[in-house]
């Protein structure tokens, strides 16, 4: 829980959306053995390792089913190091962007148009590669972290949102047609209201 300050809760500094690495505990287990009206078996056993796996991969699947109704949808762009055999690679920065505009109808007749691909789905998703092992997503130091493991090592990724000058260049660049070249000066950050309900 957050400290209360003047009446205020206060906002934390860090927030990890999903670490993979991190497996439902035994107590877990035994919690929703008791929601399930079901007998534990023993920590030890085979059953509770497969019970672990499929709830983390439920997890993954709620992660980036929630991702797909986030409000983030604005191009962003990811910096980051690629941790290999051979030492750290730094990435050349890369200009991400939503996919797939959609209209929902609801029953009363109104309708909203959203992104089926906000564009922090498709950065996280960009990141992971095709070789991740593990993952966790973090909110700290007023950005988007994304830690990738694999056999080689670990890769840091950052996902930036851009500021008016931002906007500005990558604007410019769409309407020469060219291949923007993201800058350090283009880069904002992620507030607690940013990614609270992300």
């Amino acid at each position: 829980m957050g400290k209360i300050k003047h009446g205020k809760r206060m906002q934390p500094n860090r927030i990890t959306f999903i670490d993979t690495r991190e497996l439902p505990s035994y107590e877990d287990y035994k919690t929703w053995c008791e929601d399930m009206g079901k007998k534990p078996k023993k920590e030890t056993t085979e059953y509770f390792r497969n019970w672990q796996t499929k709830e983390q991969e439920i997890s993954i699947d709620f992660f980036f089913s929630n991702l797909s109704f986030s409000k983030i949808d604005s191009p962003l762009v990811i910096t980051g190091e690629l941790g290999l055999w051979n030492g750290t690679h730094e990435i050349n920065p890369v200009v991400v962007r939503s996919v797939n505009l959609i209209t929902e109808t609801y029953k009363d007749g109104s309708t909203h148009t959203r992104y089926e691909n906000p564009s922090i789905k498709v950065a996280i998703e960009r990141c992971l590669g095709s070789d991740t092992l593990d993952f966790k997503v973090v909110w700290e130091n007023k950005g988007i972290h994304v830690y990738t493991w694999h056999h080689d090592g670990c890769n840091h990724f950052e996902i930036h949102k851009l500021n008016i000058n931002g906007y500005r260049a990558l604007d410019a660049a769409d309407r020469r047609i060219q291949e923007p070249e993201p800058q350090p000066w283009w880069y904002g950050k992620f507030l607690y209201d940013d990614v609270k309900d992300m």
